[in-house]
């Protein structure tokens, strides 16, 4: 991206970045702003494209413990493999006022044509079928806070996924509050854990609102497709005071306006 890294300390503002990334070597820590940030920033912009492996997000790859994104927003496309999203792959600090109205891994980074997913079961071996992990309209992975954010971008496809979700694909620890997708398409159609919000959390989700198409194989909800019953820290996770308005046009199995499971 334009930064490496922006350390602690350091403050990036009122900035608006255009360009594509999808190196031949190293693809993970990718951001069209940085590829790891623990300083702040403040009022960015970023659209374009960005495809990878790891932590890969629109405007920022990973956001150390301490860094700070505030009223920042991407459009365009991120394609990659975990941790994957519109405005940050990896949250380890506070997400504020963030939004995307881009594509997120609609489509395959090994594939093209992608893969016809209609016949798993004639395939010999599930090492040959590529697994996506950790997806979300906003965050990919997180274990900070994320609060006030939005996203009206489509996320996923009918891959083989984990943890997909419209603001953020998994939450292990942290907060997450005051969020809302709308208008929106969350695709995880072979795979598990989709939500209108979360994948699945590990954390506190509260007074979030989301209105979306949502589809998955097992386990969609529309905030959170699951809720983890106990970290390693032994701590679970909280879902309350959250609204749904969602379509689920697809799932085998556990699904639910609020939750695809009641852990």
């Amino acid at each position: 991206g334009l930064f490496r890294y922006i350390q602690t300390g350091a403050t990036v503002q009122d900035l608006t970045v255009t360009g594509t990334i999808h190196p031949n070597g190293h693809q993970d820590d990718l951001g069209l702003l940085a590829g790891s940030n623990a300083g702040r920033i403040l009022n960015c912009i970023a659209s374009g494209t960005v495809m990878g492996d790891n932590r890969i997000g629109g405007l920022v790859g990973i956001k150390e413990t301490g860094g700070e994104l505030v009223g920042c927003a991407f459009s365009g496309s991120v394609t990659g493999k975990h941790s994957t999203a519109g405005v940050v792959g990896e949250n380890r600090g506070t997400l504020t006022r963030c939004s995307n109205s881009g594509s997120i891994n609609t489509h395959d980074l090994e594939d093209d044509p992608k893969t016809d997913y209609t016949n798993l079961a004639q395939l010999n071996s599930m090492e040959n079928v590529p697994a996506y992990t950790d997806v979300g309209g906003v965050a990919g992975y997180s274990k900070g806070t994320i609060q006030s954010c939005s996203n009206s971008g489509s996320v996923g496809y009918d891959q083989i996924g984990y943890n997909i979700g419209g603001i953020v694909g998994r939450m292990d620890l942290g907060y997450l509050t005051a969020c809302e997708t709308s208008s929106c398409t969350i695709t995880n159609e072979n795979g598990s854990y989709t939500g209108g919000i979360a994948g699945l959390t590990g954390a506190t989700v509260l007074g979030n609102f989301s209105k979306c198409t949502l589809s998955g194989k097992k386990y969609v909800g529309g905030i959170v497709g699951s809720g983890v019953q106990e970290n390693v820290d032994g701590s679970g996770s909280s879902v309350r005071w959250n609204y749904s308005l969602v379509d689920i046009t697809d799932c085998q199995q556990y699904q639910g306006a609020i939750s695809g499971s009641d852990t």
